[in-house]
């Protein structure tokens, strides 16, 4: 097989990527399926979260395709994805994700979806130090993000007054 495509060098600041709701929505549900499994398999995630206006690290109880259950002084507690910012679910996946290499794909991926490409060529860097399993995968990743970089550093034709 070939080798990984290197990660990018430039200084962070360099690349660009376009916020992108569609996948956003997508990453979600793969979130829910993730969150779910990881709970049922006996992990005690927890997130910080912005409830009644104030932030808070809070236990999760669980994940659905609706939203995140939550679990506050014993009690199962439901919060619609759609009230949790997208930046927030960003921070829970960096917070859920630890070391674990799908977990670190998927924040790379909202960092992407959320125009952070800085953020996600972070993440990528740890994913192939921690992970090298999933080197394949996210060299496509990386690949889109120097796409757009190299999209984005092509000078426009200076206009030249009349």
């Amino acid at each position: 097989s070939k080798p990984a495509p290197p990660l990018p060098t430039k200084p962070f600041e360099a690349y660009r990527i376009e916020a992108d709701p569609a996948a956003q929505k997508d990453i979600l549900k793969r979130v829910a399926v993730e969150i779910d499994a990881a709970v049922k398999n006996g992990e005690k995630l927890k997130a910080w979260l912005t409830l009644n206006g104030r932030r808070e690290e809070i236990a999760i109880g669980g994940a659905d395709e609706k939203g995140l259950k939550l679990s506050v002084d014993g009690n199962s507690l439901p919060l619609k994805w759609d009230k949790i910012s997208p930046e927030e679910v960003f921070d829970l996946l960096k917070n859920i994700a630890a070391d674990k290499g799908e977990r670190l794909v998927l924040a790379g991926e909202m960092a992407m979806a959320l125009g952070k490409a800085d953020d996600a060529i972070s993440i990528f860097a740890q994913v192939r130090a921690n992970a090298p399993e999933l080197a394949a995968k996210i060299s496509g990743l990386v690949e889109r993000i120097s796409k757009a970089a190299a999209a984005k550093a092509v000078p426009e034709k200076p206009v030249t007054p009349q």
